[in-house]
């Protein structure tokens, strides 16, 4: 009885250790796959915002490949761009546009 038991709690150990989740939080990935760019058209500037697929596999690249049209929705619709494009549109250099977007989205809740 006793190793039925021991077997037991051996498989139960293995089973949560091959099937368990790993944590893995999107929001460290920003900038692996959101695009930033400053644009012009018939003289006035704006922020234009673009998603690709991560070019460094990470624990969200399989997320983020496979869902690039809804994480555009939801980038474009919830995530208050208005405010973040007032702030950032003074900035010239894309390097820094991009490090103070992600930024601020990473601040906002909803995204």
């Amino acid at each position: 009885m006793k190793n039925i038991a021991l077997i037991c709690i051996i498989i139960t150990i293995i089973a949560f250790n091959t099937f368990g989740q790993n944590y893995c939080n999107i929001r460290d990935f920003y900038g692996d796959f959101i695009l930033v760019n400053k644009m012009n058209w018939k003289g006035k500037e704006y922020i234009s915002t673009s998603i690709k697929e991560p070019d460094v596999p990470n624990c969200a690249s399989a997320l983020i490949k496979n869902n690039l049209k809804f994480i555009e929705y939801i980038l474009t619709n919830f995530s208050n761009l208005k405010k973040i494009n007032e702030k950032i549109l003074p900035i010239n250099d894309s390097l820094t546009l991009q490090q103070i977007f992600i930024e601020e989205l990473k601040k906002r809740k909803l995204i």
